[in-house]
């Protein structure tokens, strides 16, 4: 078994949301984490703005902080059957390619539901049309869409669900797979098919009480795949890791204390 180190596992920024992503910036450079996930989220970062992109791409080449990906604004509603409020998010997580491309992020993580009043049916018609769009467009910018398993009632819940999206799409499509939603959906890890896993190009690492999506850092509860062997397996599977831990773990410390003290906990799990 190969030796993992914290340099190989990505921290997710959303950490320290709702707080500014340059003081994130800044506190995982000071840890020995070098991957990060950025969440595109105007409450965290103005990504509107070139200036701040291009500040953003300029501290982590300074800082050797490799932006493996980005994920897509919560806000958008690709699955919407309303065809205005579809396409505005369709744009979001367009200009989410387009900031990958500019980071040199490989994947955007995009969620394909949201708790609504729309039927099943309407929403997949929807999705279907909205992940055939963005597949076109995000094969032209160089940046692979991840879907995220989801918890039930929406969509992207089930294994076989997720493979059907990813038939409609280009290839350069894939999987990031969210172990904690995966407890909560009830899916067994163990049960994940050689297909869907094949498919899998990210795991978001985090940990929950099998009721709510806590976000507690892996290895706090019992959800499967936060072994030292599972991690490592993915590791040589080329999968990128992503620690997507909520600041509640331990929110009496400051960012960089939090942050050493995440590094700390990943560091022993991984030893």
């Amino acid at each position: 078994m190969r030796k993992p180190e914290i340099s190989d596992i990505a921290l997710s920024s959303m950490i320290s949301m709702p707080g500014d992503l340059f003081a994130f910036l800044e506190a995982v450079s000071m840890t020995g984490f070098r991957k990060i996930e950025i969440r595109v989220e105007l409450t965290h970062w103005d990504y509107d703005d070139i200036g701040i992109i291009n500040k953003v791409e300029n501290f982590c080449r300074k800082k050797s902080i490799d932006v493996v990906s980005l994920h897509s604004p919560m806000s958008a509603l690709i699955s919407s059957p309303d065809e205005y409020e579809r396409v505005k998010s369709l744009r979001e997580i367009e200009k989410t390619v387009l900031i990958a491309n500019r980071l040199g992020a490989s994947f955007v993580v995009v969620h394909a539901d949201t708790l609504n009043s729309f039927d099943r049916n309407s929403k997949t018609e929807a999705l279907n049309k909205s992940l055939e769009e963005l597949s076109e467009f995000s094969s032209r910018w160089g940046a692979c869409p991840l879907i995220e398993n989801l918890m039930p009632p929406r969509l992207a819940s089930e294994p076989g669900e997720i493979l059907s999206y990813l038939d409609i799409m280009k290839q350069g499509s894939g999987i990031c797979l969210d172990l904690g939603h995966l407890r909560i959906s009830g899916v067994d890890f163990n049960s994940l098919s050689k297909n869907f896993l094949s498919c899998v190009k990210s795991v978001h690492l985090n940990d929950n009480d099998g009721l709510r999506d806590r976000h507690y850092l892996p290895g706090s509860g019992d959800a499967p795949g936060h072994s030292k062997e599972d991690i490592v397996n993915f590791l040589d599977a080329e999968i990128e890791c992503v620690v997507e831990a909520s600041k509640s773990v331990n929110s009496e410390l400051s960012l960089e204390d939090l942050l050493l003290f995440v590094e700390k906990r990943i560091g022993g799990l991984i030893a």
